[in-house]
């Protein structure tokens, strides 16, 4: 954090490398992987702006890279490679030289750090652990549901780095979705970083069922012309009766879908409030 900040003893980092080696290297568990590192990422660098895959077909997955840019104009590349077990290598490049993370399998047990600095300097510089403490993520997740239980799960989100939510979640697979795409096209996308709420939702959702209620009205209205020849034709009466009434059910249908329109008003605020006051995982990076 200090070397994205440009206050580390590093200085300030100039670009981040993943390694990620997996025995499977299949489309579906190349991107499983990726929106697993990409929540790593964007609580380093922050939300990426663009996004370039290189790779792609039945053995282009197999050696996939991409590259992301941050909103600090830190690049990031990610790649993955052959391995027996499932391991992640992040490098962090900074100005006065480079610090390696081997993080193991399942990213339980000791984590290795290796450093690499430039020469005449090295004696200026704070000695790194070469190791970290044994690190268990099921312990983590239940010291989080036990401050939750005790109702002290604010004091752990005013860390520097809060727990991921879900517009997290939603955020990584969005960013995996787009390596398909820019594989496809062989160039860059540039990620819009698009807000989602309840309001935007439900406004999308009317959208769709207006579109759906005017398809359906001319249908109706097809149906009804062509019942209404064929009743008067054969003389059937109640035929002509049911053609007669497709106006109303359609006046009836747009009524309670203008009635639908009202809902927002109806719903409280408080859940739009109480999010924007949320601190942002890549704002406390």
């Amino acid at each position: 954090e200090q070397s994205i900040a440009g206050n580390g003893p590093l200085g300030p980092i100039e670009s981040l490398q993943f390694e990620r080696r997996q025995p499977d290297r299949d489309q579906d568990s190349v991107l499983t992987s990726f929106a697993r590192d990409a929540d790593v990422i964007r609580v380093l660098i922050g939300d990426p702006s663009r996004l370039m895959a290189l790779g792609g077909g039945d053995a282009g997955w197999a050696n996939l890279a991409v590259g992301l840019s941050g909103p600090d104009q830190v690049s990031v590349r990610w790649q993955v490679a052959k391995g027996h077990t499932r391991e992640l290598t992040i490098q962090l490049i900074c100005e006065r030289g480079r610090l390696c993370i081997d993080i193991p399998e399942r990213d339980c047990g000791v984590w290795a750090v290796t450093q690499q600095t430039d020469a005449g300097i090295s004696d200026l510089l704070p000695e790194f652990p070469s190791e970290t403490a044994p690190f268990q993520p099921a312990e983590v997740l239940l010291e989080l549901l036990l401050l939750a239980v005790k109702g002290d799960a604010d004091n752990h989100s005013n860390s520097s780095i809060p727990p991921a939510i879900w517009p997290d979640a939603a955020r990584t697979i969005e960013l995996a979705e787009t390596i398909p795409r820019s594989v496809k096209r062989g160039r860059g996308i540039d990620l819009h970083q698009e807000e989602f709420s309840e309001l935007g939702t439900f406004r999308g959702t009317m959208a769709s069922l207006g579109c759906g209620i005017i398809m359906a009205g001319l249908f109706i209205l097809f149906l009804a012309t062509l019942v209404g020849g064929v009743a008067r034709a054969a003389g059937w009466s109640f035929g002509e009766r049911l053609a007669a009434i497709w106006p109303y059910a359609i006046l009836t249908t747009l009524i309670l879908f203008l009635i639908l329109q009202l809902l927002p008003f109806l719903l409280p605020k408080d859940s739009g409030n109480s999010d924007e006051s949320k601190p942002s995982r890549s704002e406390n990076s």
